[in-house]
């Protein structure tokens, strides 16, 4: 996602409609971007995303999967698990 933000801006900065689909942000608490996922998630917030968590995954770094698939699995089944009235 990174790698086309140039080509992407000006596309994303044009959209403005609601989006209710659930949304979480996971990073490795390690990882040196770790510390602006609060501001990620405003931003998309900002951007008329409605429903925006952050999840951060201990004890891992910026290849999260590679260092605690476990972890990663569990996020997974606990925010799919949730009743879909809840999530928007």
């Amino acid at each position: 996602m990174h790698r086309a933000l140039p080509e992407n801006a000006p596309f994303n900065a044009t959209q403005h409609e609601r989006n209710n689909a659930p949304m979480v942000l996971a990073a490795g608490e390690r990882w040196s971007f770790a510390r602006f996922i609060l501001a990620f998630a405003n931003g998309l917030r900002a951007s008329a995303c409605r429903h925006v968590e952050r999840d951060p995954i201990a004890k891992s770094s910026r290849y999260f999967m590679a260092d605690r698939p476990e972890a990663v699995a569990e996020l997974i089944e606990r925010h799919a698990s949730r009743p879909a009235a809840n999530q928007c």
